[in-house]
């Protein structure tokens, strides 16, 4: 069954004229899939000789200018006064002032946040007899967070000398003169039992004991 359309609809699909396609100028290129015509085609070509050797040298360029680049880039990152520390957030303190947490940090004015050692700086505040873990962390441009973990004293332990012992049994730091604490004393062990000689397995029995003895107070 034939269905005839519209004259207008006709004309529309009919009426466009294409256009024959443009020729193009210059040399016809045949494609080849041998290596050999590939390597002759190279060779004919100046331009592609010519890129051929170009690139290897920018490459080597980039590679020796990139170290350089960087050296500029860290220099100034360093000199630049955008990066120096203007804010501290200390947090985890009780016992220890706030002074003392930031001179043993080595944290100063002029101390930069990018070439700063964080885990030095968090190293040297667990030196502190008190300082059971300390973190340091750095927030761009110009803060540092620093958060430390002070031991908490739950005895006094009687080892030649007075000491304060934490909950897991361990002396962490001579008792102060003329600062006491309402905490229960513990007598009847022997110092031999914490020196730094004493073997893991005397240290743990005698943490052990202090920890049941502490819970007997």
């Amino acid at each position: 069954r034939m269905i005839r359309r519209p004259a207008d609809k006709v004309e529309k699909v009919v009426s466009p004229t294409v256009a024959a396609p443009k020729r193009r100028s210059g040399k016809r290129v045949k494609i080849t899939s041998t290596t050999s015509a590939r390597a002759n085609r190279r060779r004919e070509n100046p331009l592609l000789v010519v890129l051929l050797w170009l690139l290897p040298m920018a490459a080597a360029v980039a590679a020796f200018a990139t170290p350089f680049l960087g050296a500029r880039a860290y220099e100034y990152l360093m000199s630049t006064g955008h990066f120096m520390v203007r804010e501290v957030v200390l947090t985890g303190t009780d016992q220890l002032e706030r002074p003392e947490v930031m001179e043993l940090a080595g944290i100063r004015p002029g101390t930069h946040v990018l070439a700063s050692d964080l885990e030095a700086m968090a190293r040297r505040i667990r030196s502190h007899p008190w300082i059971a873990n300390a973190r340091v962390d750095r927030e761009l441009p110009d803060r540092l967070m620093v958060h430390v973990d002070e031991h908490r004293p739950v005895a006094y332990v009687v080892l030649e000398r007075l000491w304060l012992v934490n909950g897991s049994g361990e002396p962490f730091s001579e008792a102060a003169r003329g600062r006491s604490l309402p905490l229960p004393l513990i007598t009847g062990f022997k110092a031999e039992a914490f020196a730094p000689n004493a073997t893991e397995g005397m240290r743990a029995m005698a943490r052990a004991d202090v920890r049941a003895a502490v819970n007997l107070a």
